[in-house]
This record gives C-alpha cells, structure tokens and sequence, in this order.
C-alpha cells in the first residue's frame, strides 16, 4: 500500500463525492471511487493474533438474570439488524479493546446491568486500520483523520440505514479484497476503539463479568 498526502478540502471532497453516490444507488462497488482507489488503498493493515483478547457486550435483558457464553456470540442472521458497517441480516462480530468500550456502545441507561464477554482470536487474521495515531489527529492534512470521523460520526436512528450506507459499502470493499475486518474509532467512547470482524466466527466467546452503568454523561451546548 502507497503513501498518500492530501489537502484536507481535497478529502472533504472526496468523502462527499463518495456519500453522493447513494442519492442515485445503494450498489457501485463497480464503479471507479477516488475516496477507495486513493485514500482508502493508502491505509494499512495491522496483524490481529490468537495471544490478544477483545471484548463483547450485551444489555441484560428484562426478566434475565445471567448470561451464558452463547448468549454473546453474534446474533442469528434473522436478528441482525442494521449496523455501521452491516447491512440488516449480514452477520460480523463486533468487538472493542476495552470492556468499557463494548459497554458504552449498547447506550446503556443508568442502572443498566451490561454483560461482558472475552473474544479471543481462533486463527491469526489482519484488519484495515482506520485509527489515527495521536499525530495524524493533531495534523491538518491527515486523510487517515478525517476517513476516521467519517467512521465514528454519530448517526440518527430513524434513519440509520440511510446514514450508514457509505460505511457498509467501504466495509463491503476491504472485504472483498480479503482483508478480515476493520479497526476505527468508537463513536460514544473517545478513547475506545472497535473492530468489525467479516467472519462472524473468528473468535472463542467466553462470558466474563458484567459491568452496571452508575452514571451518564452528555455534553451539551445551546443550538444556533
């Protein structure tokens, strides 16, 4: 993979040009993309071995009181719903690198009890690293930050199938350049990051502990 340096309006431009797309068609993985051929092409993969753990978690559900193993693996394909980087019914495992991250993911309420299982690597695999270092983030022409928020921008619910096509299509392309999944930022922990992995089953799930949610925090200010 080459290296690339860019303006900043010129990856704007071509992030929105790639989102633009969508106005027209879901599906044009055939077609010529700046935003994949020349940014996306540029980022590296990084090594996921069988000696690391990650991390799942899962809201306690109303009237459960524990959870097994199985109950954190990834859902059945009729209950997969649509996700940033899946389509409704398509099955990856998600997983984080911390349980706070795998927590803070479910928007949990106060009160709320998450269980939290370990995810360890069946097979050694690679992943596209979407994660900018801490100074490709303080660096004003870093492509690498800039495809970054695109990943962690918050969505609206109501219309997240809509939202998260751009990042389901990209998902869709390193897939199918063999590549097993994709590390990027979490979008409700600054610090945390998350992997979709395109092999639902890469991992042994193994129930661990559960976390319970004391407090959440908002930042909010006055709207223009």
């Amino acid at each position: 993979m080459g290296f690339y340096v860019a303006q900043p309006e010129d990856t704007n431009n071509a992030i929105q040009e790639y989102i633009n797309q969508f106005n027209d068609s879901r599906f044009f993985l055939d077609k010529k993309s700046r935003l994949l051929d020349t940014f996306v092409n540029s980022l590296k993969t990084i090594p996921i071995t069988t000696g690391e753990t990650f991390y799942r978690g899962r809201l306690l559900d109303e009237g459960k009181s524990n959870y097994e193993s199985k109950d954190l693996q990834a859902p059945p394909e009729n209950l997969v719903g649509v996700g940033r980087l899946n389509p409704r019914r398509i099955r990856y495992l998600y997983v984080t690198e911390h349980d706070y991250t795998a927590a803070a993911e479910l928007r949990p309420w106060i009160s709320a009890v998450v269980g939290i299982a370990t995810a360890i690597p069946k097979y050694d695999f690679e992943v596209l690293d979407f994660v900018p270092t801490q100074e490709e983030r303080e660096r004003k022409n870093s492509y690498k930050r800039q495809l970054s928020e695109m990943f962690s921008r918050p969505v609206r619910p109501n219309i997240a199938d809509v939202e998260y096509l751009a990042t389901q299509s990209i998902a869709e392309y390193v897939k199918q350049r063999g590549i097993g999944g994709i590390r990027y930022q979490s979008a409700v922990d600054p610090k945390g990051v998350n992997y979709c992995l395109f092999d639902p089953e890469c991992m042994e799930i193994t129930f661990s502990h559960y976390l319970q949610i004391n407090n959440v925090e908002y930042g909010i200010t006055k709207a223009p």
